[in-house]
């Protein structure tokens, strides 16, 4: 995928779905979508728009990209930070600078999650659970299941067993998930 900005073109590198290509034929606008009032700046993420056009006035008429579960496709501003400072992977570095650069994120934003990130050495590498009423989802033939839990100024990782695992037989009995509100 390559990102157009009126000052500059970056190519940028990512999955849909476990890195998966996105769907043939998707089209659309990859912007920020900031944390609604009370919930901590750094709930931020970057979304996929798709739209019936290629005209910036068709992003209203469009619907954001879902992935399996029904939940957006998203790149958490932690993600987009944990890999850029770790140096894993320098496909998240244009990201970052270019919502610095629009004045989507700020370096105290951005200090502010490396802080956090930096505090018990967090990577999230997966659902960033930050208010109630936010949808996440659960497979029920999962092992177990991990997300983490954002406050204002902190980050927290929690791991669930499954809920319908069988730890003596190793076996899960029932398949498919659902999509809770918290």
């Amino acid at each position: 995928m390559n990102i157009y900005h009126p000052n500059y073109q970056l190519p940028f590198r990512c999955g849909y779905n476990t890195r998966k290509p996105f769907p043939e034929g998707t089209h659309g606008f990859l912007y920020y979508n900031s944390p609604p009032a009370g919930v901590s700046p750094a709930a931020g993420e970057l979304r996929f728009r798709l739209t019936p056009g290629d005209d910036p006035a068709s992003f209203d008429q469009g619907s954001d990209l879902q992935v399996d579960t029904g939940l957006p496709w998203c790149i958490p501003l932690l993600k987009i930070v944990a890999t850029s400072q770790k140096n894993q992977s320098q496909q998240f570095q244009p990201i970052q600078k270019l919502l610095r650069d629009d004045g989507f994120v700020t370096p105290a934003l951005l200090e502010t999650c490396t802080a956090m990130l930096n505090a018990n050495n967090h990577y999230p590498n997966g659902r960033i659970i930050h208010s109630f009423g936010q949808l996440f989802h659960i497979g029920f033939d999962q092992v177990k299941f991990g997300f983490y839990t954002l406050s204002m100024n902190q980050l927290q990782s929690i791991n669930c067993g499954g809920f319908y695992h069988d730890r003596m037989k190793q076996i899960s009995p029932y398949s498919g998930g659902y999509t809770m509100i918290h």
